[in-house]
């Protein structure tokens, strides 16, 4: 199209002929043919300064709608929850996370209370950082549990913060997070912290209770000796048998204590054998079926095929022993105590003993394993049942748990590393000659403590042996290197300077056929390694009798 600007005659012509043909008003101003094309080009400026900036409004309103889309997206797409709730605590909005955590769909959600959402027992807690926030305005993080609408429990982190809607009442803004799987594992995280400090704990234990059984031991060695030498030689109707017998007794059972000590605080099985842990349990059943009275039904659930494991068998005796005493005690009427045995996999099998009776309560059952810990009565219980049995699995490598509540019983659950089956080789037993009337003795005491040295001089005198007596193994080397013709040397295995371990391989060397009797009250991996070492070493056990004692020396020939 030609302008104006190009064709001057027409437009003066047409301006001339419009003005002509235009009723005019009075007091109208006629515009020359100048000043009219100014005033309409000053029109068509503003025409496109106007639809320049109708286009500017069109983009910019095409942003905001691709911006709020972009909003809504990230909104609905955000992996935590984002809502709005009024000041009465109804939500107004939510994104699709808030409703999915929640087991909801978002319209279901708006309108709804969201503290009906929240765990009873926390719903105080929620209530608290609302009116905080309320009171200080600052945003409020915490952490509380909440309930989906099918019931199922999760952890949520919440963070509420005060804003204004779009009517310029007063909003608050919820963001909510699952930490359910944090909180799994930060629970999971103490479980092994726990264990790690029980472990600790009765290692610290173990080796304090290694070191009172000796000295016990060595107390309790001179009672039973001197008592029980006595006892031989005193009337059997007479007051002083009756005492020194009750002494014995006394002794005997301290021994015994002795010997829960000891096997709490082993480190490592005392004799490690390929055992069928079925085989122990039906020998721990005919035990049972014979002295618990009928009232304790036995059950058992053993696995045909499991798989045999490393162990010692005698402590695996005493120690699913024990956990059959307290399963009786906790069924003092009746009840039912069931064992049962199972493949966990090719690594593993499971012992598990569990009964009907009293069931243990939260507190007890966090110190069920602690030493000298019992719920039983005075002279009922000495509380080492359990950690011996905690004690004798850890030995074993293994685990073991215990599931009680009050009124539904006591489950014990052991599992110990599987092994495959070796052939067992039996030894031939060895017949020791004993002789009709046993001869004299010399005998070379070798122990450091005095109440040992004097009771063994005592019941040895009595048996009708010459006794000498040295403080230490080094002092028992220099009394054989000085010349004394022993018949055997008691030698004790505990001892400062070269003690037992040390002292027995120069003897043997000194003396390679001199009968040795290895005092010791603890009887582990090491004491057996020793006397398989060195032939001719006999193993005596503490504390012990003048008739044990008698019989290890007659069977000497």
């Amino acid at each position: 199209m030609t302008s104006m600007d190009e064709r001057p005659d027409e437009a003066d012509d047409f301006h001339r002929q419009a003005a002509a043909a235009a009723p005019r008003p009075e007091n109208t101003e006629i515009l020359s043919p100048e000043k009219t094309l100014r005033v309409l080009q000053e029109l068509r400026v503003h025409q496109i300064e106007l639809e320049m900036q109708n286009e500017e409004l069109r983009r910019a309103q095409v942003e905001l709608d691709a911006t709020r889309a972009r909003y809504f997206d990230l909104y609905d797409l955000a992996p935590v929850g984002y809502c709005t709730i009024s000041a009465q605590g109804l939500a107004l909005e939510a994104n699709l996370a808030a409703a999915g955590l929640l087991g909801v769909s978002r319209t279901a959600l708006v309108g709804q209370p969201i503290s009906r959402f929240i765990l009873k027992e926390d719903q105080d807690s929620y209530y608290l950082h609302r009116k905080r926030l309320f009171e200080t305005g600052e945003r409020q993080t915490w952490e509380l549990r909440m309930a989906k609408k099918d019931g199922t429990i999760f952890w949520v982190h919440l963070a509420l913060g005060a804003s204004q809607g779009a009517d310029g009442a007063p909003v608050f803004r919820v963001v909510m997070s699952d930490i359910t799987e944090r909180k799994h594992a930060e629970e999971r995280q103490r479980h092994l912290e726990a264990q790690l400090q029980q472990a600790q704990k009765m290692e610290s234990l173990g080796s304090l209770a290694g070191g009172v059984a000796h000295d016990m031991n060595n107390v309790l060695g001179a009672i039973l000796g001197l008592a029980s030498a006595n006892l031989e030689i005193q009337p059997a109707d007479g007051s002083a048998h009756r005492a020194f017998d009750t002494i014995s007794k006394a002794a005997i059972r301290g021994g015994e204590l002795v010997k829960g000590l000891l096997s709490f605080a082993r480190q490592s099985p005392a004799e490690d054998q390929i055992l069928d842990v079925n085989a122990i349990l039906r020998e721990e059943v005919r035990l049972l079926e014979r002295t618990t009275l009928s009232k304790v039904r036995l059950k058992m659930d053993l696995a045909a095929d499991i798989r045999p494991i490393s162990g010692d068998v005698s402590a695996l005796t005493h120690a699913f022993m024990n956990l059959c005493v307290n399963a009786v005690d906790a069924m003092p009427d009746t009840g039912t105590l069931t064992f049962r045995t199972l493949n966990v996999d090719k690594d593993w099998i499971e012992v598990q003993v569990e009964d009907m009776g009293s069931g243990m309560a939260k507190d007890v059952l966090e110190k069920a394993m602690d030493p000298f810990f019992t719920t039983k009565g005075h002279g009922r219980g000495t509380g080492l049942g359990l950690s011996i049995v905690y004690s004798t699995v850890k030995a074993h490598h293994g685990q073991m748990e215990i599931q009680s509540e009050p009124g539904q019983g006591t489950r014990v659950t052991m599992r110990f590393p599987a092994c495959e089956p070796v052939p067992q080789v039996t030894e031939p037993r060895i017949e020791h000659r004993s002789e009709s009337s046993p001869r004299t003795l010399k005998v070379l005491v070798v122990d450091d403590d005095d109440l040992i040295q004097s009771s063994m001089q005592a019941v040895l005198e009595i048996l009708g042996n010459v006794v000498a007596l040295a403080p230490s193994g080094e002092e028992g080397l220099a009394k054989l290197e000085a010349g004394f013709e022993a018949d055997v040397v008691i030698l004790d295995m505990n001892m400062p300077g070269l003690g037992g371990a040390g002292t027995l391989p120069r003897l043997r060397a000194l003396r390679p056929t001199l009968p040795v009797l290895l005092a010791t009250g603890r009887v582990d991996r090491n004491v057996l390694d020793l006397v398989a070492a060195h032939p001719g070493v006999t193993l005596l056990s503490k504390p012990f009798s003048m008739k044990d004692l008698k019989k290890h020396l007659e069977a000497l020939g």
